[in-house]
Formats: structure tokens, C-alpha cells, sequence
């Protein structure tokens, strides 16, 4: 696949779904695993996001467990691990799910490459010609963008330095234009970051090895 580039998109440091989930199918007290649906639902449950569900006695909140992150796919994210469990008298199917709301820095520019299937080579003692095989897809790229030090999380980041922020997952989507995406979660390496403006923002450039699939939404 041929290299593409785009001027905006997001990505954060805990989970980054768009659309309005809802439980896709009941769950009985105890419970601690869930699947959630929605229209055009698309982007990255990670470990660690909380959620509330809607009519659950008690209100708890939810934490996303194993993983280390979910994909949606086809408008839906499926056996999503989580803790505590269900309280008593469990939540109806179609009930909405509530995800806190996480740290989202803009993406200013980015570009996607070598989204394909890596070649394997098999050929043996013997053959008269190479041959391969299809191996393990892989995406990666570099974007650059601006975070904000007035957020806790996105300042985190900066002070973490080049070093030890390298290979932070992040949930990441880039923007085509209007209604064509691509998403999915990312390691950061290759981190540079610049002098603020005068204000909080502070801009930063990054190449992304995808972890798992990455995923295009066109609608």
C-alpha cells in the first residue's frame, strides 16, 4: 500500500472511541466481561479506561482489564475484560455504556506507511528459485502534534523525556477527510519534542509501530 498523509487526527494515551456504545447483550450479577455495539462506533478500548453502565444498582465504576487494548470492529468491541463485577439484579442488553473521558491531544500533520503483509521466505535446500510466503501484517508511521501542559495526562508525556516515553501505547486515528479514518493503537518511538508557543501547547513529533490491526472506518 502506497504511503498516505493527512494534516489532522487524535490519539491519546488511554482510550479513544467515537460513537455511542451500548451492552450487546444482558449481563447477570457477577459478570466481567461484556461486548458493546453502537452506530458508526469505531476506535480502541484500552486497559485501565472506567466505564459506568447505565440502570446497574449502585452506579460502580468499572475498570478495562487484560487486553492490553480492544478494537472495534464492524461498529462493535467484543469481550471486553473487566473489574468489579456486575452488581446484583444485572443491566438489561441495549443499556448505554459510559466511558470517562480521556486525554485527546490533535494531531497537526501524519503519515501512514507500509500497511501490508510481510513476505516470508520458505524456499529450501534444493529449490532452483526464492520463494515466499505471506507472513504477519504490520503498519507504521509519524505524525506530529500538539500537546497541551495544562492536561495531567498529556503533560505526563512531556516530562516523561525522549527516553522513557518511548513504546507508550496509544490509541491512535488519523483523518483522511470527512468520514474516512484510519485507527488503532500504536507504540510511540522516535518522540521529539519542541519549545511551547507561549502558551501551554507544546508541539511533538513521533514515529508509531501499529500493535494489532489498524482499521479503516468510510462512512
Amino acid at each position: 500500500m502506497s504511503t498516505q498523509r493527512g494534516q489532522d487526527g487524535l490519539f491519546s494515551l488511554g482510550g479513544l472511541l467515537v460513537g455511542t456504545p451500548e451492552l450487546n447483550g444482558a449481563l447477570i450479577a457477577t459478570a466481567t466481561q461484556m461486548d458493546i455495539d453502537g452506530a458508526s462506533l469505531v476506535g480502541v478500548v484500552m486497559v485501565g479506561d472506567t466505564f459506568t453502565i447505565e440502570g446497574e444498582a449502585g452506579s460502580p465504576t468499572h475498570t478495562v482489564t487484560n487486553g492490553p487494548f480492544y478494537v472495534a470492529a464492524a461498529n462493535a468491541v467484543n469481550n471486553i475484560d473487566f473489574t468489579p463485577g456486575i452488581a446484583a439484579g444485572g443491566v438489561a442488553d441495549g443499556a448505554d455504556v459510559t466511558f470517562t473521558a480521556e486525554s485527546v491531544a490533535e494531531l497537526t500533520a501524519w503519515s501512514l506507511d507500509e500497511v501490508g503483509i510481510e513476505m516470508a521466505d520458505d524456499t529450501v535446500k534444493g529449490d532452483t528459485h526464492r520463494t515466499f510466503r505471506g507472513g504477519l501484517a504490520s503498519w507504521r508511521g509519524s505524525a506530529t502534534a500538539l500537546l497541551d501542559y495544562g492536561d495531567t495526562e498529556q503533560a505526563a508525556l512531556i516530562d516523561a523525556g525522549l527516553d522513557s516515553a518511548s513504546g507508550t501505547l496509544a490509541a491512535i486515528a488519523l483523518r483522511i477527510a470527512s468520514g474516512k479514518i484510519w485507527y488503532g493503537a500504536g507504540e510511540l518511538a522516535g518522540l521529539s519534542f519542541g519549545s511551547p508557543d507561549g502558551t501551554a501547547l507544546c508541539p511533538f513529533s513521533f514515529t508509531f509501530q501499529g500493535s494489532g490491526e489498524v482499521l479503516p472506518d468510510w462512512n
